[in-house]
């Protein structure tokens, strides 16, 4: 009897053990597609997490601020005035990691005054769907 528990519990260890190296597989994959560490991609996970932000509105705001820090780059000029309103420029994070671009806007938005120019800024760099990263904003 004592075996076949034995058995069990290694196999339950054996299922366990495979799935978290899927999830890190899965989440070195996407820090690599997003331009950013396993760990950095990790400790904006658990950010967004705490803020009720899911990984994958996550990664869809990261992916929608690398294209709108490349339309900036294009001479975007709502881009521009809404990255020097929180004091960057996308020359500034162009040669950044994303991981660390996305904490230098988060951290200039959560410097605006008011939660209405946070809002918007949010939405110009972050994508309309990211309201909610105004709460991993302030985290």
């Amino acid at each position: 009897m004592s075996l076949l528990v034995g058995g069990a519990g290694l196999a339950g260890l054996g299922y366990f053990i495979k799935r978290q190296m899927d999830a890190m597989d899965t989440t070195g994959k996407l820090a690599d597609r997003l331009g950013t560490t396993t760990e950095m991609l990790t400790g904006l996970q658990h950010a967004a997490g705490i803020a009720g932000i899911s990984n994958e509105q996550l990664a869809t705001s990261i992916q929608f601020m690398n294209k709108t820090l490349g339309n900036a780059l294009a001479g975007g000029k709502e881009q521009q005035r809404v990255l020097a309103s929180i004091g960057v420029t996308a020359a500034e994070v162009a040669g950044m990691d994303t991981g660390e671009a996305f904490v230098k806007i988060a951290d200039g938005i959560g410097k605006l005054s008011s939660r209405q120019e946070q809002a918007y800024a949010t939405a110009t760099l972050f994508g309309r769907g990211a309201a909610g990263m105004l709460n991993v904003i302030g985290s």
